[in-house]
């Protein structure tokens, strides 16, 4: 699903290189937050059912190994790095790489999305994850908060809802959806993060996993 949002994230990168005065990065770090869509690895240091374990997964990555990365390749998130001048992409906050000067240019947070959803699937939820960028703040005194954050906002959490709504006629809760999502940027600029990027939910309608899946 990764893909559905690259438009977007280039877009982000294509105005900032638009600015860049020098070689190399263009900003001091890159953060990530969201749901299974731009996770690289979090879910896989976590007792759930969501993780990218298949072997297709990772087959078109540059290490051509699994990564924790729901992709055979890179993600939108991944390209946004490159664009920004990064060598390396931001590493998964629950990993043993996050460690050290692995940290000093951002990493990422994202696991799951809303609450509910999250805590159902046993994954991490935004709350959670700001609470993790707050400890990362902590813990690296000084930390650069004009660097690039990245929200990817709950495409996994949509298609769940609507998957469970099929299944027990009931209606979607998209109104507590559409509540929750006005408040994550301003949860951020409480932490002193000035430059958001926030992604809407791509068109999930024509995703082949659902469009199979209906069908039936």
């Amino acid at each position: 699903m990764g893909f559905c949002m690259l438009s977007v994230f280039i877009i982000i990168g294509v105005a900032v290189v638009a600015v860049k005065v020098a070689e190399g990065q263009i900003v001091p770090m890159l953060c990530v937050f969201g749901d299974s869509v731009v996770d690289v690895g979090n879910n896989n240091n976590l007792n759930t059912m969501i993780k990218a374990n298949f072997l297709t997964h990772g087959r078109e990555f540059v290490t051509h190994k699994l990564t924790g990365r729901f992709c055979n390749g890179k993600l939108a998130t991944d390209f946004t790095a490159e664009y920004l001048g990064f060598s390396s992409y931001p590493p998964t906050y629950l990993s043993q790489d996050a460690n050290g000067k692995n940290l000093l240019t951002g990493a990422n947070f994202a696991s799951g999305y809303f609450d509910g959803t999250a805590q159902f699937y046993g994954a991490i939820s935004l709350s959670q994850q700001l609470a993790y960028y707050k400890e990362y703040q902590d813990e690296l005194v000084g930390t650069k908060t004009n660097g690039i954050h990245l929200l990817s906002a709950g495409s996994s959490d949509f298609l769940q809802t609507i998957t469970t709504s099929i299944l027990s006629s009931k209606p979607s809760p998209l109104i507590s959806f559409q509540t929750f999502s006005s408040d994550p940027s301003l949860l951020l600029s409480r932490l002193g993060v000035r430059k958001i990027g926030v992604t809407t939910v791509p068109p999930i309608g024509c995703l082949p996993h659902h469009t199979v899946w209906l069908r039936e």
